[in-house]
């Protein structure tokens, strides 16, 4: 199945502010975003489908795999099991749900699945462990993903981005002290660029791998 042109994209997870913002970007490139609010395989699954029927065709399905929630600077050893629950564990009981979900959807048809995680997954981080955590798991879910849907025409990559493009939080959970070269910072509107690339059947031929949107931050494979 080629995905030359305009397509539909499906956004799950996020915020809801972040999300409307980087639906109208996308729109504004020619798609159709359709955001999902489910957040168990069976729902998203549902919700895939409605959105089919509706649009045609979905064949770009989008993860935001971070939250506001997620980006309190607080040290392993103060944190709760209950934080580290909420923190790590939900969100990578929910990318399980996505991913499953996403695969059921699109076996029959082929397509791409993106996946927008924080770079703190890459560096690591003071303070965000569980941020971390959840991220460089999922990225790894992902990975795993991509090798075995390949035959159904699925790829599956994933998006590195600089937190702060995709939660609005007081504490940007990153490692400083390293510059970046003087390129253009990272920003919703590149975001959009980027899926909209990724969505192309110019890349119909790369799967598993991360690209960093971070304004050559963290140069990191």
């Amino acid at each position: 199945m080629r995905h030359d042109g305009p397509v539909a994209v499906a956004i799950v997870g996020g915020e809801s502010d972040l999300v409307r913002l980087l639906a109208r970007r996308l729109d504004a490139r020619g798609g159709t975003t359709i955001a999902i609010a489910a957040d168990t395989a069976a729902g998203i699954e549902t919700e895939l489908r409605a959105a089919a029927q509706s649009c045609g065709a979905t064949p770009a399905v989008v993860r935001i795999g971070i939250r506001a929630a997620q980006t309190v600077d607080s040290a392993v050893i103060a944190t709760t099991a209950t934080e580290w629950a909420a923190r790590a564990e939900h969100p990578l009981s929910e990318a399980f749900h996505f991913h499953q979900a996403a695969a059921r959807f699109l076996t029959d048809r082929g397509g791409r699945v993106i996946v927008v995680l924080p770079t703190t997954g890459l560096s690591g981080a003071p303070g965000f462990t569980p941020l971390a955590t959840a991220a460089e798991g999922e990225r790894s879910l992902a990975k795993a993903q991509a090798r075995i849907s390949g035959t159904a025409n699925i790829t599956v990559n994933c998006i590195a981005v600089t937190p702060s493009v995709v939660v609005v939080t007081d504490q940007e959970p990153e490692r400083g002290g390293l510059p970046a070269p003087a390129v253009p910072a990272p920003d919703l509107d590149r975001l959009a660029d980027l899926i909209t690339v990724l969505c192309g059947d110019a890349f119909a031929g790369v799967t598993g791998q991360t690209i960093a949107l971070d304004g050559g931050r963290w140069m990191a494979p």
